[in-house]
């Protein structure tokens, strides 16, 4: 399936700190342009990052990546030290 492809392209990219968290990617149309797919392909792997905690889609700003390392669905994330 080609949007698991972008998906893990992109995942990989945002492990990698490319772009850091905090960063925009790059618009729809462009990710269109660079894996050569539809813009519902990018759409749908942009949805399965976002489900996952990898990024954030705002209206008007753009698609930020919020973390690196999301924590695993289901899990809560490890306790602070004391």
């Amino acid at each position: 399936m080609l949007y698991r492809q972008v998906y893990d392209a992109l995942r990989d990219e945002i492990r990698a700190g490319l772009p850091a968290v905090g960063e925009r990617l790059p618009s729809e149309v462009e990710l269109t342009e660079r894996f050569d797919v539809s813009v519902i392909t990018v759409k749908h792997a942009l949805d399965l990052l976002r489900r996952e905690g990898y990024i954030t889609r705002r209206p008007r700003v753009g698609t930020l990546v919020v973390s690196a390392d999301p924590a695993p669905r289901g899990r809560p994330p490890p306790a602070a030290p004391p």
